[in-house]
C-alpha cells in the first residue's frame, strides 16, 4: 500500500493530527490539505464528465444526514467517528507499535468499515 508514502492522511483530521503529534511539519500538512482537497475536486470533476447530466441531482455526491436525526445528532456522530479514526490513526503512529507494520492496512480497513456502517 501506499501508506509509507503518504501516512494514509484521509482526510485533514488525519493531517491536523499528524501536525500535533509531530508526524509531519506543519509544511507538509499544508501540502497534504491541498492535495486532499485537489483529489476531491478531481475526483468528481472525474464523475462529473464520465456521468451522464441526468444523473446529477442537487444532492449528487453530497453526505447527508437522515430526516431522522438532527444537525446537533448528526454533528455528534461525526466528532465520535472522527475521533475513533484519529485514535487508530495515532496508534498505528504510536512508536510501540512500529515493528507491526504487516497490519496497518488492515487495521485502517477495518475501522473505514466499521465506522463507514455506524454512520
Amino acid at each position: 500500500g501506499f501508506g509509507h508514502i503518504s501516512g494514509a492522511h484521509l482526510n485533514p483530521a488525519v493531517t491536523i493530527c499528524a501536525v500535533l503529534t509531530n508526524v509531519v511539519t506543519p509544511i507538509m500538512a499544508v501540502i497534504y490539505v491541498i492535495a486532499q482537497f485537489l483529489g476531491a475536486i478531481l475526483g468528481f470533476s472525474l464523475l462529473k464528465i464520465l456521468i451522464p447530466d441526468d444523473y446529477f441531482n442537487p444532492g449528487f455526491c453530497m453526505t447527508l444526514p437522515n430526516n431522522l436525526i438532527t444537525s446537533l445528532q448528526a454533528l455528534a456522530i461525526e466528532i465520535i467517528i472522527t475521533t475513533i479514526l484519529i485514535v487508530v490513526v495515532c496508534a498505528v503512529w504510536d512508536k510501540r507499535n512500529i515493528d507491526k507494520p504487516d497490519s496497518v492496512p488492515l487495521r485502517f480497513g477495518f475501522v473505514i468499515v466499521a465506522i463507514s456502517m455506524v454512520a
